[in-house]
Order: C-alpha cells, then structure tokens, then sequence
C-alpha cells in the first residue's frame, strides 16, 4: 500500500469515534493506558464479553458486541455495517487467531484499520491523538539526525 493510502486510511481512523477491541489476557497495564486515552479521545469502545468483564473492572466504558459464534448481531455484522473505524485484536493462542479470521477479513474488506499487537494499537492511537491536536509535525528523519537536529528542535 502507498504511503498516500495509510495516510487516508489514518484519516479515516481519526475522524471517526467507534473502535472494536478484543484482548487477550496478557499486558493489562500496557491495554489500560491504551483504552484510557482512547476514551479520553472520546472513541466509542466496542468489546467481546471477556474483555468488557475486565474493562468495566477498571472503570473503562464500553459496549458488548458478540463474537460470531455468539450470534447476531456480532463483531463482523459491526464493521460490515459501518460501525466501527478501527480493530485492535490481540488474540493469544491457536484457537483465537482462527476465530479471528472471519474479523480480519472483514476489516480488510471494509478498508477498516486492524491491529493485532498491543504496541501497534498503541502507537496508532497516540498518532491519532497527535492528528487531532495538530500536534504533529513530519520532518525527514535526517532532520533528527547531526546537523538537521538543531532546525527542528
């Protein structure tokens, strides 16, 4: 995909409000600080029964959405729907990542942004945060580097 393409791909991510999680067990402070600046952001939290049982533990807002087994209406009725912008989906084990198939399709389809590790979805989600702020700058990484360090600090 071209650079253009991520780049409305983020856009799209960024103007929109409903993102759909579904977390293994491991990693929770990691999935706590992602989640608290996702709803600090303002997103619409979508989450499987497992992974809303933790979040309303630790205070996060959030809405059920089935997985597909469970039942309509589910995970991939949402994004065929236009319901979600953004997937983080860090399945842990075999079984997990082939139930995850049908979601990974589907987002693929829809042309919705899907992440399958905890630090993707976290660095996506401060670029986001540095998008709606303005707050982001792009340099060519010379510019970070010898002489082009001292322009941009």
């Amino acid at each position: 995909m071209k650079a253009d393409g991520i780049h409305s791909v983020i856009e799209e991510a960024v103007a929109g409000d409903r993102v759909e999680v579904i977390f293994g067990h491991r990693r929770r402070l990691f999935r706590k600080r992602l989640l608290d600046l996702l709803a600090e952001m303002g997103f619409r939290i979508l989450a499987t029964r497992g992974t809303k049982r933790h979040l309303d533990a630790h205070g996060i807002p959030c809405e059920k959405i089935n997985k597909v087994l469970e039942g309509r209406p589910h995970v991939v009725d949402a994004i065929t729907n236009g319901e979600v912008d953004i997937v983080f989906n860090t399945t842990e084990g075999a079984k997990a990542l082939a139930d995850s198939f049908s979601i990974r399709r589907s987002a693929l389809l829809y042309h919705i942004p899907y992440y399958t590790t905890l630090a993707g979805a976290l660095a996506v989600t401060e670029a986001i945060k540095a998008l709606r702020s303005g707050g982001l700058k792009v340099a060519p990484l010379q510019s970070y580097v010898g002489q082009g360090a001292k322009k941009i600090a």
